[in-house]
């Protein structure tokens, strides 16, 4: 496969799944933000605004949107992950996971002092409280961060398996086969 594609759906991957630990530390936070700064977090604003736009919010319950928010942040977590894998398909990068960090900050800046506050919504991070800033700054950073690595792994596995230098267990026969469909024999117990 071409490393272009193939580093668009490993940052994909690695998107979606870094979406899962930036979320618990989005959580977490939250419930410590002082009282008056527990509104919902901004993927949940988001989606009620998107739906409002569209004449969707009345249609929908509040644990309907919720489940909607989480779809549509781990949704964005893999677009913008495509996007990061293919801007670093061209080089090796050289600490993914610091490479990851910036590209979560800078997604952090695109999202919330430029795409959502020009589009209507959800306000600049401008007009945010410093604490609930720093939560999601916190969260861009341990996003990109699993983001940079997971996707250099994901890309690294794709990239062995299409050499065919990895090989896919055969439980039931006691061998393996490469992608090349090369038969290797495996002793039972080492599969």
């Amino acid at each position: 496969m071409n490393r272009y594609p193939q580093r668009m759906i490993a940052g994909a991957i690695a998107g979606f799944v870094a979406t899962a630990p930036m979320s618990a530390v989005m959580l977490r936070w939250h419930r410590r933000l002082p009282w008056r700064q527990q509104e919902p977090l901004p993927p949940e604003q988001v989606t009620a605004n998107v739906l409002d736009a569209a004449g969707l919010d009345d249609d929908l319950s509040r644990p309907q949107i919720a489940a909607l928010a989480v779809l549509n942040h781990f949704g964005y977590g893999a677009t913008v992950g495509s996007i990061y894998g293919l801007l670093t398909s061209g080089s090796r990068p050289v600490s993914p996971l610091l490479n990851g960090v910036a590209y979560g900050l800078g997604i952090w800046g695109a999202s919330y002092l430029g795409l959502l506050p020009a589009l209507g919504l959800y306000r600049s991070a401008t007009e945010e409280p410093a604490e609930r800033n720093l939560l999601m700054l916190s969260a861009h950073v341990v996003w990109g961060g699993a983001l940079g690595v997971v996707t250099e792994i994901a890309e690294r596995r794709a990239r062995r398996r299409s050499e065919g230098n990895e090989s896919i267990p055969d439980a039931t026969h006691g061998t393996s086969h490469t992608h090349d469909g090369a038969q290797v024999y495996q002793q039972p117990g080492n599969i």
